[in-house]
C-alpha cells in the first residue's frame, strides 16, 4: 500500500518544522523513496499505483503533480492513465518535466509567496539559442587565426555554448582557469585559457548588454525558485517525481524539496538492491547506478530505507510467480555483471546456483552477499552473433515480424546505431510494415531542410550538375509548372547538358552548352540521326523548350544567383531574404507559391521559426560569401532537432537508449552490442583535460559511459530480451561492447555461457530463408532476336564490334542501351580524341592544298576556338593543351611534306555501301576521318586516332576492318562528295602529343586483296547475323574482346566465366589425377652416378648431337 494516501493520511511530520526552516515537512527519516524494479514497465507500474490509490474518486487524480525526465515520459504516463481508467472518466494530473518550470508554469506555483514571486520576475529572460550561437560565433571571428570562416565560428560557438551549459549545469562557475594546468603544459594552456576568455570576460559582457542571462542558468534559477517555494511552503497536495537516474545539481534541490513535502515522493527505476555494501560505496561515474547513489546520498537515506512502488496487483499466478523468480535471478545477475571494479576480485567466487529443480534448502540465502548466478537468469535471454550488420538487421526484423503473431504482444528495438535502425525499418518493409524511427532528426535531414541546403548550395557551387540535379529532383521543385511537366524538363536538362565533363559555371554555362547540342555535328557518328530524320527533329523540339525552359529559371533566379556568385561579400540578412524568395519560387506551382508545401507539417514549421528566428538575429552575422553562407545555413540547421511523428505502429517501436529509459515492450531487443555503439565515444569536452575537469568538480566522460551502462542494465532486465551485435562492419572486424564483455565473464565463470550462446532460432530462421533451395549455375546469354529486330545498317566501327563482342551490338542496336558519361565528370580520352579531330578537321578544310607559312599559328588559333569551352578545367589546362601544342607543330611538319605528293579532298566524310545477301539488303555506313587524292590519282584513306593504333595483323587478319571497309566504299563511290577511285593507301595517324607526338602507320599489304576479302568476309559476317537462329554472343573469342567494355553486368559476364573457369579447374584435377597402379614387385635402387660417369655421359650426348646435325 502508498502510505501517503491523501484522503486517509495524518502524517505527524505535517505538524513539525521540516529542513530549512519550512513548515509541514518531513525529516530524512521519514523520506518516501520508492523503488521499481528494472524488470518492470516502469510508466505502467507507476500509473496503476497512482490509479490503485485514488481509488473511484475521479476527481482526486486533479490533485496530484507528477514530475518525469522528459515530455515523451509525460505523453507515456497520460496515455496509460487513460488507457487503465478503461473508459472512466477522470480529470488527469498535472505532468511536468524539468524544462517545463517556465517563468509562466513557475508564477503560477509560487504566486501566493511574495518573496519568490519579486525573485522570479526579477530574473533575467534566457538568451535564445540562435543569438547566443552568432554572437559567440562574432566574438571567435575577432580572434585572430581561430575559425578561418563563418561555419567553423558558428561551431565553435556551438562547442562553447555546450561547454556553458554544462559548467552551468553542475553548478560550477569558470573562474581561474589559468591555475588548472600543470607547469609543464602552461605555454599550451595559455593559447587555450586566452580563447577561452571569451566565455570568462567577454560573454558575461555581452550579457549584460542584452540584459540576459545563459539558458541553463535561467532554468537552475528556476527549479532552484520552485524547489524553494515548495521548501517554504510545502505543497499539501500529492507530488511525485519519478524516472530520474541522473540529476543536475538544481534537480537535486527539486527532488530533495519534493521529498521533504508532506505528500511528496521520489520513485527511481530499477535501483540496485542486490549489490553487497562495499560494492556500493565503491560506486564511481562509470557505474550505472551512480546517478541513484548520487540521489539517495544528498537525501541521507540507504538503500534499505527504501520501499517498493505497490501498482495493487495481489494473487499473483503460479506463471507469474516463475517470472518474479526468473526476475530476480536476472537482477542478480545484471548487478554481478556492472560490479564496480574496486571489488572486482570477488568475481572469483562467483559459482553457479544449485538446481531450483532440485529440493530447496530452508536455508534463508543473504542475496547480497550471494556470489551464485541462478540458470534462471538466462530465461528468455537469447544472444544473437552476426557475421554482417545486415544479417543483423534481417534477424532483429524477423523478431518483430514473430511478435506480431501474438496479438496484442509488443516489441521494441533499443540501438544507439541509426544505420542499423534504418536497415531494420528497410527489413521490416518486405513484409509491408512501417516502423518510424523515433529518434529526433537534425531539421536539416528534414524535407524541408534539405530543400533550404540544395537550393543554397546549387546557387553558390555556380549551378554545378549534381547539386543542380539534386535540387531539381527534389519533390519541391516545381518551379512554377506542374511536378511532371518539370521532371520533363529535368530529364532533357540531364539527357543533353549535364552528363560529361562540367559545362561552364552558372546559366551561361548551361546556354552555351545547349548551344552546342543544337549543333547537328554530334549526330554524325550514327547517319540515322540526320538533321532529317523523325529523331532529329523529336531532339530539336526538345531542346527548343529546354531553351525556353532555362530562361525562366534566369528570370526567375537572377538576383539570388547573383549575389551568391558574385564572390563578393554579401550581407547575410539580404541573401538570407533573397534565400527564402528564391526557395519559395522554386517550390511554386501554377496559381500558388511554395509556402504550402514548405512551411506545413511538423517539419515545415520548425523550419518556419528556425528562420524566422535566423531573420531576427541576421545582423549578429558578419558579411559573406555564398560559399560561406551555405556552410553556415547547413551548419545551424543540423543544430536544430525535430521530433518525429507519432509510432506509426502500435505495437512495434525503434527507440534510442535514452528514450528507452522507462520503457518496456513484452519483447526487447538490445542490438549494435559493439565498442564505441554502446556506449557511443562520449562527447567531447575539448578545453578542459580529465584533471582540470577533477580540480573544477566537473564530471568525466566516464559519467557518459555510467548513463550508457545504466541504458543497457534497464533493456536487459526484461523478462523476454534479445542481444544482438556484427562481428564486421564492412571489411573492419568489430570488438564487442565491454557491457557484452562483462556479461560473458560472469557467465563463463559460472559455467552458463553456452545457455547464452547457444544457436539463436531467428538466426537459423533468417539462414534458412536467404540459402536457395537450388544452385544452378548461369549459362552466357546467347539472345536471338527475330529477323525484324536484327540491324540491317551497320557503320564501319560496329561491324569492328559485332566482330569481337556481337552482345554489345544487341544492346546498342537492338536494345537501344546507350551507356552516358558520369555526371560532372573529368574530361574523358574520347572527349579530347573529339576535340584533335574537330581541330585537323577545320584545318585541313581551310588549307587543302597548300600550308600557310604561318600554318602552326593558325592552327593554334584553331586549336583555341575549340578547347574555348573546356580550358577553364583544370585537366585540360594541366595535360591537353600542351600537349596539342606538341601535336600543331608536328603535324604542320608533316602536312607541309605531305602537300608535295596529296591534297585533301573530304573530310569527316560519310559514306554508305549496299550489300545484297542470301538473307537480304545490308547497308554498310562510315565516317572518314580524311581522303587525300594522290598525284597518282588514287586516294589515300587516313583515320587519326588519338589512343592505342590497331595492330597490322588485326587489320589484315580482318578483326579491325575500319580502314579496309572505307577503302570498299571509296571504290564503290560511296563517300559523299568523293568520286570513286582505287585506295592507294591506308593510314593510322597516331596523334597523342607525347614523346614522338605523332606517328604515321601505313597498312602496306595488298589493298586490292584486302578489299575483295573485307567484302567476302562482311557478306558471310551479316548473313549469319542476319538469320534469326543466329545468337549475339558476349566476347565468343576472349582473347579479341574489346578493351573497355560497357555491358559486362548486363552479360553477367564475370559469372559465368567464373562457372566455366571453376569447371575448367575440375577438369584439369580430374586429368592430372594418377590412375591406380598395380602392386608391383619393388626394384632395387639404382646407384647415384659420381661426378666423373656424369661428366661422361654429358660428353657423350654432345658428340651424339653433333653427329645428327652433320647428318642433316
Amino acid at each position: 500500500m502508498l502510505p501517503n494516501n491523501p484522503k486517509s493520511q495524518n502524517n505527524g511530520a505535517e505538524n513539525g518544522a521540516g529542513k530549512n526552516g519550512s513548515t509541514g515537512g518531513k525529516t530524512p527519516a521519514l523520506f518516501d523513496v520508492y523503488n521499481i524494479p528494472a524488470e518492470h514497465n516502469f510508466i505502467t507500474n507507476l500509473a496503476e499505483g497512482i490509479l490503485n490509490e485514488v481509488g473511484d474518486d475521479a476527481l482526486a487524480l486533479a490533485d496530484y503533480t507528477i514530475i518525469l525526465p522528459t515530455r515523451s515520459n509525460a505523453t507515456a504516463l497520460r496515455e496509460s492513465l487513460v488507457s487503465l481508467s478503461k473508459g472512466k472518466s477522470a480529470v488527469l494530473p498535472q505532468i511536468y518535466t524539468p524544462r517545463d518550470f517556465d517563468d509562466e508554469v513557475a508564477s503560477l506555483k509560487i504566486a501566493q509567496d511574495p518573496i519568490l514571486s519579486e525573485a522570479l520576475m526579477d530574473l533575467p529572460p534566457a538568451i535564445p539559442q540562435m543569438q547566443r550561437k552568432l554572437l559567440l560565433a562574432k566574438e571567435i571571428l575577432a580572434v585572430p587565426g581561430m575559425a578561418s570562416s563563418p561555419e567553423k565560428a558558428i561551431r565553435l560557438g556551438e562547442e562553447l555554448g555546450r561547454f556553458l551549459d554544462f559548467t552551468q549545469k553542475h553548478g560550477v562557475e569558470l573562474k581561474n582557469l589559468e591555475t588548472l594546468a600543470p607547469d609543464e603544459f602552461s605555454a599550451q594552456w595559455q593559447k587555450t585559457h586566452e580563447f577561452l576568455k571569451i566565455l570568462t570576460e567577454r560573454w558575461p559582457q555581452i550579457l549584460s548588454e542584452h540584459g540576459m542571462i545563459d539558458p541553463q542558468d535561467h532554468k537552475n534559477a528556476v527549479t532552484a525558485i520552485q524547489a524553494a517555494h515548495w521548501k517554504h511552503t510545502p505543497p499539501k497536495h500529492p507530488v511525485i517525481m519519478a524516472g530520474f537516474t541522473h540529476v543536475s545539481n538544481a534537480e537535486m534541490e527539486l527532488v530533495d524539496a519534493v521529498a521533504s513535502s508532506p505528500k511528496g515522493r521520489i520513485v527511481l527505476p530499477g535501483v540496485d538492491l542486490d549489490l553487497d555494501d562495499e560494492s556500493w560505496e565503491s560506486i564511481d561515474e562509470a557505474h550505472p547506478q551512480y546517478g541513484f547513489k548520487q540521489m539517495l546520498d544528498a537525501l541521507a537515506i540507504s538503500r534499505d530505507d527504501m520501499k517498493e512502488w505497490d501498482d495493487g496487483a495481489s494473487n499473483k499466478t503460479a506463471k507469474q510467480q516463475s517470472l518474479t523468480e526468473n526476475a530476480k535471478a536476472r537482477r542478480k545477475l545484471i548487478s554481478e555483471t556492472m560490479r564496480p571494479a574496486a571489488t572486482a576480485d570477488k568475481w572469483l567466487k562467483l559459482e553457479k546456483a544449485p538446481d531450483p529443480t532440485a529440493k530447496k534448502s530452508h536455508r534463508k540465502t543473504d542475496t547480497k552477499n550471494s556470489q551464485m548466478i541462478d540458470v534462471r537468469s538466462l530465461t528468455g535471454m537469447e544472444l544473437a552473433t552476426c557475421s554482417t550488420p545486415q544479417q543483423e538487421a534481417s534477424i532483429i526484423a524477423l523478431k518483430m515480424r514473430e511478435t506480431l503473431e501474438t496479438e496484442g504482444r509488443t516489441v521494441a528495438l533499443v540501438t544507439p546505431d541509426r544505420s542499423l535502425a534504418r536497415r531494420v525499418g528497410a527489413r521490416l518493409k518486405h513484409w509491408g510494415i512501417n516502423v518510424q524511427d523515433s529518434v529526433e532528426r537534425a531539421l536539416a535531414d528534414t524535407k524541408t531542410g534539405i530543400w533550404m541546403r540544395l537550393t543554397a548550395a546549387m546557387a553558390a557551387d555556380e549551378l554545378s550538375p549534381i547539386t543542380l540535379l539534386s535540387t531539381l529532383k527534389h519533390p519541391f521543385a516545381t518551379l512554377g509548372k506542374e511536378r511532371e511537366e518539370t521532371l520533363e524538363n529535368v530529364d532533357r536538362l540531364e539527357d543533353y547538358l549535364l552528363h560529361g565533363p562540367r559545362p561552364e559555371p552558372g546559366l551561361d554555362g548551361l546556354k552555351k552548352r545547349l548551344k552546342n547540342a543544337f549543333n547537328p555535328r554530334a549526330e554524325k557518328q550514327d547517319l540515322k540521326d540526320r538533321p532529317t530524320s523523325p529523331r532529329a527533329e523529336k531532339r530539336q523540339a526538345e531542346l527548343n523548350e529546354l531553351q525556353e525552359w532555362l530562361e525562366e529559371i534566369a528570370e526567375m533566379s537572377h538576383p539570388f544567383l547573383e549575389a551568391m556568385q558574385s564572390g563578393e561579400k554579401q550581407n547575410f540578412a539580404e541573401l538570407l531574404d533573397k534565400h527564402i524568395s528564391f526557395a519559395e519560387m522554386m517550390a511554386g506551382e501554377p496559381g500558388a507559391d511554395g509556402r504550402s508545401k514548405m512551411w506545413t507539417g511538423r517539419a515545415g514549421k520548425k523550419a518556419m521559426n528556425f528562420f524566422t528566428e535566423l531573420r531576427k538575429y541576421a545582423d549578429c552575422m558578419p558579411p559573406v560569401t555564398g560559399e560561406e553562407y551555405v556552410g553556415v545555413v547547413s551548419t545551424l540547421l543540423r543544430s536544430v532537432a525535430v521530433r518525429p511523428q507519432p509510432p506509426s505502429h502500435s505495437n512495434l517501436y525503434i527507440l534510442s537508449p535514452r528514450e528507452a529509459r522507462l520503457f518496456k515492450a513484452d519483447t526487447m531487443i538490445v542490438s549494435g552490442l559493439n565498442e564505441n555503439t554502446w556506449p557511443s565515444s562520449p562527447p567531447d569536452i575539448n578545453w578542459l583535460s580529465r584533471d582540470m575537469l577533477e580540480k573544477l568538480n566537473l564530471p568525466s566522460s566516464d559519467l557518459h559511459l555510467g548513463k550508457a551502462a545504466n541504458d543497457f542494465t534497464q533493456a536487459m532486465a526484461s523478462p523476454d530480451v534479445l542481444l544482438t551485435r556484427a562481428e564486421r562492419d564492412g571489411d573492419v572486424p568489430t570488438v564487442s561492447s565491454p557491457f557484452l564483455t562483462r556479461l560473458r565473464m560472469v557467465l563463463g565463470k559460472t559455467g552458463l555461457n553456452e545457455n547464452l550462446e547457444s544457436k539463436n532460432q531467428m538466426a537459423s530462421i533468417n539462414e534458412a530463408l536467404h540459402k536457395p533451395s537450388v544452385v544452378k549455375p548461369i549459362a552466357p546469354p546467347a539472345p536471338k532476336p527475330p529477323k525484324e529486330a536484327r540491324p540491317t545498317q551497320l557503320s564501319a566501327t560496329a561491324i569492328e564490334t559485332l566482330l569481337r563482342d556481337p552482345y554489345s551490338l544487341y544492346a546498342r542496336q537492338i536494345l537501344k542501351l546507350n551507356p552516358r558519361e558520369a555526371l560532372d565528370s573529368e574530361p574523358s580520352a574520347r572527349e579530347r580524341g573529339n576535340f584533335i579531330h574537330e581541330i585537323l578537321e577545320k584545318f585541313v578544310t581551310q588549307y587543302p592544298d597548300e600550308i600557310p607559312k604561318d600554318g602552326y599559328e593558325k592552327l593554334i588559333d584553331i586549336g583555341k576556338e575549340v578547347f574555348d569551352t573546356r580550358l577553364d578545367n583544370p585537366t585540360v589546362r594541366a595535360f591537353w593543351w600542351p600537349r596539342f601544342e606538341y601535336i600543331a607543330e608536328w603535324f604542320i611538319a608533316e602536312e607541309t611534306k605531305r602537300r608535295e605528293y596529296a591534297h585533301t579532298i573530304g573530310t569527316e566524310a560519310g559514306g554508305r555501301l549496299e550489300i545484297e545477301t542470301k538473307n537480304g539488303k545490308f547497308t554498310l555506313t562510315a565516317i572518314a576521318d580524311r581522303i587525300d587524292k594522290l598525284n597518282d590519282d588514287r586516294l589515300a584513306i587516313i583515320d587519326y586516332k588519338t589512343g592505342t593504333v590497331p595492330a597490322k595483323s588485326a587489320v589484315v587478319r580482318g578483326f579491325s576492318p575500319q580502314l579496309t571497309l572505307e577503302a570498299l566504299i571509296a571504290l564503290a563511290g560511296g563517300f559523299k562528295g568523293v568520286n570513286a577511285g582505287k585506295v592507294g593507301s591506308l593510314e593510322y595517324w597516331k596523334i597523342s602529343g607525347g614523346q614522338p607526338p605523332g606517328k604515321i602507320t601505313p597498312i602496306n599489304d595488298d589493298i586490292n586483296r584486302l578489299e575483295q576479302e573485307a567484302l567476302e568476309g562482311l557478306t558471310a559476317l551479316m548473313e549469319t547475323f542476319l538469320d534469326e537462329d543466329t545468337p549475339f554472343l558476349p566476347t565468343p573469342r576472349p582473347r579479341l574482346a574489346p578493351r573497355f567494355n560497357n555491358f559486362t553486368h548486363l552479360s553477367r559476364e564475370e559469372e559465368w566465366k567464373y562457372e566455366q573457369r571453376e569447371a575448367s579447374k575440375q577438369a584439369r584435377a580430374k586429368a592430372k589425377k594418377p590412375a591406380t597402379k598395380k602392386k608391383t614387385t619393388a626394384k632395387p635402387k639404382a646407384k647415384k652416378p659420381t661426378k666423373t660417369a656424369t661428366k661422361t655421359q654429358t660428353a657423350a650426348a654432345k658428340k651424339r648431337a653433333a653427329t645428327r646435325t652433320r647428318k642433316r
